[in-house]
């Protein structure tokens, strides 16, 4: 399997990242079978309509293939997600849902709610393929923990994560599955304020978009800009993730 590479959103600005493993960005060139295999839910056309790029604007993406290819998810399938709620703050489900809602939207990925999940936020490594949750690569998964749960969340909103695999060599490369780990006591400590929905809602997109291939950019005025609280996607936000979108289908695994 590839190896997790983590990314951290502080509180009003974007920190370094920080690997969880060693080796950081490295990702598996395994044989397909060492991969779980194709979904049910697979298809040879995109699962929605390609987004136009019609804006243009500061944007980065975390990994590119030798092609140039921004390194994704597949398109033509749905994006799997659960949702951990114990320590999930007031409307939490709500904030995911309207951050997938308008991400979908500016991307062309679709995303399917497989409801909630008792998978504890791990302490190591995230196993991509689960028993909970069958012979495929596990979704997604949105949790809220604190630093004594994670000590990476200390001074931090939270925490994305996403798993690279390469079947095929470099050209092949595409993401699988991540998980995005919120700081509850961050978002208790802002929505006691007049725009804590907003701000917090803002850190569940940064880091979703996080896992879905896009970086920091130093606009503030985009979702994925250092020290933005904007959850309205900025121009630089939509042509990046209208890129993401755009990336091939796959049908080893």
């Amino acid at each position: 399997m590839g190896t997790p590479v983590w990314m951290r959103w502080r509180p009003l600005a974007v920190a370094l990242i920080a690997c969880f493993l060693a080796a950081c960005g490295t990702t598996s060139t395994g044989r397909p079978g060492d991969f779980p295999p194709l979904p049910s839910d697979a298809g040879d056309d995109r699962a929605a309509p390609p987004v136009a790029v019609t804006t243009k604007g500061p944007h980065k993406f975390k990994h590119s293939t030798p092609s140039g290819r921004p390194v994704s998810f597949d398109p033509c399938r749905p994006i799997h997600y659960v949702i951990n709620t114990a320590n999930m703050p007031d409307k939490g489900a709500d904030m995911v849902r309207e951050a997938l809602d308008q991400i979908s939207q500016a991307s062309g990925f679709t995303f399917t709610d497989d409801g909630t999940t008792e998978e504890a936020v791990p302490t190591g490594e995230r196993p991509p393929v689960q028993e909970r949750y069958g012979d495929k690569w596990a979704p997604i998964m949105f949790a809220w923990a604190d630093q004594a749960k994670v000590p990476a969340l200390a001074g931090s909103g939270g925490l994305g994560v996403n798993y690279p695999i390469s079947p095929s060599g470099p050209e092949s490369e595409r993401y699988t599955t991540g998980m995005v780990v919120l700081n509850f006591r961050y978002f208790a400590d802002w929505q006691t304020r007049r725009n804590g929905y907003q701000v917090t809602r803002a850190s569940v997109m940064h880091l979703t978009m996080l896992v879905l291939g896009l970086d920091d950019v130093g606009d503030r005025r985009e979702v994925m800009g250092r020290s933005s609280t904007s959850d309205k996607l900025g121009p630089g936000d939509r042509q990046g993730l209208a890129m993401l979108g755009a990336s091939p289908c796959y049908s080893d695994t």
